[in-house]
């Protein structure tokens, strides 16, 4: 993270929810990690995060929670995980079909009075989801995916652009799709890597030729 601060990184993007697994078996906060990278350059970067979703106890579904208690509760550990007094964008990680969208905005403007948010904005958001969040607390930004291979963002511009609210992209390069890297019958550790659940990714069996391949194909 360092060196992608020398390299020109100004924002950094994390999540309470992004927790793997260290060689040894021990976990890996990704949280953590971050604000002790950037702590001597706190000043200088913006640092992202987000909360209302978490993992099932075997880690193979996310679950959305963005009740109040819950969501103050995510956001207290997010602060001292980082280890600052304030976050510069925190995200609503996803909707909540059980919460609204002008209670979770009316929560966030509450956190920003409060100075533990700079700024507020929701990540796999529609765009009902967005309109109505921001009548109540305007929002800076949505996070969605978007690269060449996952387009239905574009849907989304113009509202953004009306309301002015940036679109942040994750996965730009489909999961590495694009990267040149992938290979045919490239292997990956589930439990460490998020590609083998990738949409953009899928095992076919080619049966035109003598003998059946495995290739790796774009899905979306």
């Amino acid at each position: 993270m360092r060196e992608a601060y020398e390299a020109g990184y100004r924002i950094f993007d994390t999540a309470e929810l992004y927790v793997g697994q260290q060689a040894d078996g021990t976990p890996s906060i990704n949280e953590k990690l971050v604000g002790q990278a950037l702590k001597p350059i706190r000043d200088k970067v913006v640092i992202a995060s987000k909360g209302g979703l978490y993992w099932n106890n075997d880690h193979t579904k996310s679950i959305p929670n963005a009740q109040p208690d819950s969501l103050r509760h995510l956001l207290e550990g997010s602060l001292k995980r980082l280890d600052v007094d304030s976050i510069d964008l925190y995200y609503q990680h996803q909707e909540d079909p059980n919460v609204s969208p002008e209670e979770v905005a009316d929560l966030m403007g509450q956190f920003i009075k409060e100075g533990k948010i700079q700024y507020w904005r929701i990540s796999n958001a529609s765009a009902d989801y967005i309109k109505r969040a921001n009548a109540v607390t305007k929002g800076t930004a949505v996070q969605t995916r978007y690269s060449m291979m996952a387009r239905k963002a574009e849907q989304l511009l113009p509202l953004l652009e009306s309301l002015h609210i940036g679109l942040v992209a994750y996965s730009p390069m489909a999961n590495g799709f694009l990267s040149g890297n992938i290979k045919q019958n490239t292997q990956y550790d589930q439990k460490s890597d998020l590609k083998p659940h990738a949409t953009v990714f899928s095992k076919r069996y080619s049966k035109s030729s003598a003998t059946d391949r495995t290739v790796i194909v774009p899905l979306e």
